[in-house]
């Protein structure tokens, strides 16, 4: 692979998400996150989209709901994600009838349908400015021999959830999208953009208006069953305010600490530790990177996405971009590698990537870039289901977390009160080879996708 150029970066370039530029911190959080209690009905590990959901949920039903946060809320995937709040799963329709029969496979379907409807029913529940708009996604064809796979995806929208969807062809693609790069695309007319630590915030701030007590600085370090209850064991981190503020963890440790609760639950993703090695070799943490441009022209910005959908192409290690939600910003982001790597090295390939498919930016400046953790699993489904001890969790979005996993919190506490589970529930998690050999074989297998994400395709 030939040299990469070194990104254009602006003089006020931030290594940060730009989701965090003027975001003020939930009024409360701080004052929430105290020493830990003793005990509670339920404890939340993660406070994410799912962690915050549920305990929200929760909340509201009258259970007294702990979150615990190793870093701060939502310090994770729900505020560097890029945005996209997508009905998808990794598998196609044929794929899930083939492996779960065609009543499972529609259910699983409709489950991604409604997590999209969910999101938007709680912005306006819960009245959270968010920039949330319904604008559709393109899913873009990189060669010619993915054209056939993504026309044989329309009959499942239209057919089997009665969503709009057509295929653009190649010679269309400019009424969609600025780039002469693929083959033709998807348009699905559901799903669409927020601004995702805007989203997170109000769930947040929701939550701890219903009740639900938020402990930052909390590093768990076990989960136990005594009896008819769970311990979450842990270390508690005294950050200061400014720690908080720039996510950090750091601070001065307290005694270990334990919370005692009849329920559960992990939302964890990409960050699940040791703590519960059931699940940690379950999960697959993957390195994702984005960056955003200084403001373009308003006439580029309509040139590059005419009618400001989501984008994202059919590459292994695939490419997805958006407007910001002012319309002023292109946000480009990917999987640069399976590898361990820098953010300079990751920033510069996607700054290469995105100008290979927008020559119209080859002038322009990138004022932030970041990156973080997407959970993929083997079977690349979320999962959602218990422990042999009774734990709860709902996690391994493989990308496409901030609807699923907000319907995966809203589902978690109707669960535990009694309500049914979605139809994830009781689907086989299948385990990942050894965890340690992960640094070793990632790779290898990264290599291999990268090579059928370049080899000639048909034209």
């Amino acid at each position: 692979m030939s040299r990469l150029p070194v990104a254009r970066l602006s003089p006020d370039h931030r290594e940060r998400p730009y989701w965090l530029d003027g975001l003020a911190p939930v009024a409360g959080a701080a004052a929430e996150s105290a020493a830990p209690p003793g005990g509670a009905d339920v404890v939340v590990i993660g406070s994410g989209y799912t962690g915050v959901t549920t305990a929200l949920e929760l909340a509201r039903r009258g259970r007294e709901v702990v979150i615990v946060e190793e870093h701060t809320a939502g310090w994770g995937a729900s505020t560097r994600n890029g945005g996209m709040v997508l009905p998808e799963l990794k598998a196609g329709f044929e794929e899930l009838v083939a492996e779960h029969g065609p009543t499972e496979a529609h259910a699983l379907l409709q489950t991604a349908v409604d997590a999209v409807e969910l999101v938007d029913r709680l912005v306006i529940r819960e009245r959270i400015e968010c920039g949330w708009r319904n604008s559709g996604h393109l899913y873009l064809a990189h060669r010619a021999d993915r054209v056939p796979g993504l026309k044989s995806e329309i009959s499942t929208w239209t057919d089997e959830l009665g969503i709009d969807a057509r295929f653009v062809e190649r010679d269309e693609l400019a009424s969609e999208i600025g780039t002469p790069a693929y083959h033709g695309g998807l348009l699905v007319s559901r799903g669409g953009g927020i601004h995702p630590a805007r989203y997170h915030h109000g769930l947040l701030r929701a939550a701890l208006a219903a009740g639900a007590r938020l402990c930052e600085g909390f590093k768990v370090t076990a989960v136990d069953r005594r009896g008819s209850h769970l311990t979450v064991s842990g270390t508690a981190m005294a950050a200061t305010a400014a720690e908080r503020s720039s996510g950090s963890a750091a601070g001065t440790t307290r005694p270990r600490s334990e919370i005692t609760a009849s329920e559960v639950v992990v939302a964890t993703n990409a960050y699940t530790g040791r703590f519960l090695p059931e699940l940690h070799r379950r999960i697959m943490p993957v390195g994702s990177f984005m960056i955003a441009t200084e403001p373009i022209a308003p006439e580029q910005a309509r040139e590059i996405s005419p009618n400001d959908r989501m984008f994202y192409d059919t590459k292994n290690f695939l490419n997805y971009w958006r407007l910001s939600p002012d319309g002023t910003r292109v946000l480009f982001g990917g999987r640069t590698s399976f590898a361990p790597t820098t953010l300079a090295r990751a920033r510069n390939r996607l700054v290469a990537t995105m100008v290979a498919i927008h020559p119209q930016l080859s002038t322009t400046s990138v004022t932030h870039s970041w990156g973080g953790q997407v959970a993929l699993t083997r079977d690349r489904f979320p999962h959602f289901g218990r422990t042999s001890d009774g734990v709860r969790y709902a996690l391994g979005y493989n990308g496409s977390g901030i609807a699923m996993g907000t319907l995966f919190g809203h589902r978690m506490a109707g669960w535990i009160c009694g309500d049914d589970p979605p139809p994830f529930e009781g689907l086989a998690f299948p385990g990942l080879p050894v965890r340690r050999a992960l640094p070793v074989t990632l790779p290898v297998a990264g290599a291999w996708f990268w090579l059928q994400d370049h080899r000639a395709g048909r034209s």
